[in-house]
């Protein structure tokens, strides 16, 4: 049940170490898709939505395989020397703390997938279809069992860490799916816009107001022209989803005055009549 404990007594009492209130939209993968699944299970008043990325509900023959499977490689040594990049001396603990749980002959009937009947906010649930530790049935439980709106999606060539070998169709779904639960971007007449900020100016509270105003990519000087066309050209060719910007406001300086910026916005749109997106940019001088 450490899963359980994770998502029933650790989450919480972290939650409330940090004093957070407010709701709740979590992301979690592998295990921690699986733990943010039993939270919001136990505390559904305080999720308003959730992300899992490789989650399971029940043990598979792939599973045990895919963790013999990495074992081996554990004693080979290679993923030993890099997850003791992360967890330094505590690595050997953690390891077979993980594996030797799922390997337990007792541990080959755990099972979940009553306690996500109580999940009433929205699920975005997304899958590698070459997932090592799982298969798609993992994905159809998930949207089975739950019983809000779901989402599912399997990722084709991707893995069991679909953050790392697909990022951006992980990145749109995730940013869309978050975007969907913000009752402000419902005004947004346009879901679909990057909103590129560069600027000469890169003290935190700017880049703090770019974010919150949701700005998708922000870019500082000192920057090389076919880097800014790097990142424009993979927003082009991924795709991506952003957060619209309703706007975009100049902080002030000490005593109220305005400190001196150069801001260039750049959008990107894909029209309702064309294929091809349309890229616009404005320079803007503000002192």
């Amino acid at each position: 049940r450490y899963l359980h404990d994770y998502a029933w007594r650790e989450l919480p009492a972290l939650l409330e170490a940090l004093n957070e209130t407010r709701p709740l939209i979590l992301i979690g993968h592998s295990d921690g898709g699986t733990i943010a699944l039993l939270f919001a299970a136990r505390y559904p008043n305080r999720v308003i939505g959730l992300a899992t990325l490789a989650a399971h509900v029940s043990v598979e023959k792939e599973t045990l395989h895919g963790i013999r499977q990495a074992t081996a490689a554990y004693r080979r040594g290679a993923l030993r020397d890099r997850l003791a990049r992360h967890h330094g001396d505590k690595t050997d603990r953690l390891f077979h703390a993980w594996s030797d749980t799922w390997l337990d002959t007792g541990f080959l009937d755990w099972n979940i997938e009553s306690d996500p009947t109580r999940v009433a906010c929205p699920v975005l649930a997304l899958q590698g279809a070459d997932d090592e530790y799982g298969t798609p049935a993992q994905l159809h439980s998930i949207q089975t069992h739950v019983s809000g709106p779901c989402e599912t999606t399997l990722i084709p060539d991707c893995g069991h860490s679909p953050q790392v070998e697909s990022r951006p169709t992980t990145a749109n779904k995730i940013v869309g799916f978050v975007a969907a639960l913000d009752p402000a971007a419902k005004d947004s007449p346009d879901k679909m816009l990057p909103f590129f900020v560069l600027t000469g100016a890169c003290d935190e509270e700017m880049v703090t107001a770019a974010r919150d105003l949701g700005v998708s990519e922000f870019i500082a000087k000192p920057f090389r022209i076919d880097q800014f066309i790097a990142h424009i050209m993979g927003a082009v060719k991924d795709d991506r989803r952003f957060v619209a910007a309703p706007g975009y406001s100049v902080q002030t300086g000490a005593g109220g005055k305005s400190r001196s910026k150069m801001i260039a916005m750049v959008t990107m749109q894909r029209p309702a009549s064309s294929d091809q997106p349309t890229l616009s940019l404005v320079i803007a001088f503000q002192t």
